[in-house]
């Protein structure tokens, strides 16, 4: 009796040892999906990235996503699924050679923290529960800052990796989603700084209220962003569109609020930049 008691009590304390185990679980470096990296699918695998019913999104305080050097900034990061109660991220700021790009700055030590990968890029990950909500509302928003560099270095690219989770420690039953987000130089515009070489046609153009968009067959297609900017380089509107991966078409909703005139649609898509004129005319 007294060894089917001690054999009783070792399985609880391993059982108790491998809870803990899981639930001490912060984020990890290094999972962003920026190039060279992967992202949280690996060991949240209940559905293939930007598959799950959710999804990521990242904003700024920079005024016309043109950031300037020495300036902090706030950054806010929001993933959002129905029905889950734990949340996840990861955040890299990284210039066009890929290196860390100013600096990134806690501002709530109990929901995020700063671990370095092992390739060396800084990530702003989640505290252990930091992104626990106490009703499954779907949704949770972590902010911290961003200084930017102190000379112009062009742009800069912040990739995100980010979970949803039951919190029932079972990793099998969490979904993952990416995005990412690129600010211009003080100097130079973004249009010039990257590489505008990714292929797409729109229509109607004119447009009144929904803008088609199509990628030829011969374009390798991934999560793709999407912006409408002045004929002079402001932004008229984020279009907060983000497709779910590999998608050959798509339409982007054209906010009502915009006036009549020519505009310039900005497709992003990882370090490919695609731009056209559209004209709005309703």
């Amino acid at each position: 009796m007294k060894k089917k008691n001690l054999l009783f009590g070792l399985l609880a304390i391993m059982l108790v040892v491998a809870s803990a185990a899981t639930m001490i679980d912060t984020g990890r470096a290094g999972k962003t999906d920026s190039p060279g990296e992967g992202n949280c699918s690996g060991c949240h695998s209940n559905t293939p990235v930007n598959t799950g019913g959710g999804f990521v999104s990242i904003s700024t305080n920079i005024p016309g996503n043109t950031y300037q050097v020495g300036v902090t900034y706030q950054i806010s990061v929001t993933v959002n699924e129905p029905g889950k109660l734990l949340f996840g991220l990861g955040v890299e700021a990284l210039d066009a050679t890929n290196a860390n790009a100013g600096t990134l700055v806690i501002t709530n030590a109990t929901e995020t923290h700063l671990l370095t990968a092992g390739n060396g890029r800084i990530n702003v990950v989640h505290q252990l529960n930091g992104g626990l909500v106490s009703s499954p509302g779907g949704s949770k928003t972590f902010t911290f800052d961003w200084t930017a560099p102190a000379t112009d270095i062009g742009y800069v690219k912040f990739y995100v990796g980010s979970v949803a989770a039951s919190a029932d420690l079972d990793e099998s039953n969490d979904n993952t989603y990416t995005t990412f987000l690129s600010v211009s130089s003080p100097t130079v515009t973004a249009t010039q700084e990257m590489n505008t070489n990714l292929q797409f046609s729109v229509y109607p153009n004119p447009v009144k209220d929904v803008l088609n968009v199509y990628f030829p067959s011969s374009v390798k297609r991934g999560t793709t962003r999407a912006w409408l900017y002045t004929t002079t380089g402001s932004m008229a509107a984020d279009l907060s569109y983000e497709s779910a991966g590999n998608a050959a078409s798509y339409q982007l909703a054209v906010p009502a609020s915009l006036a009549n005139g020519v505009y310039v649609l900005r497709l992003e898509n990882d370090n490919q930049l695609g731009v056209r004129k559209v004209m709005i005319q309703r």
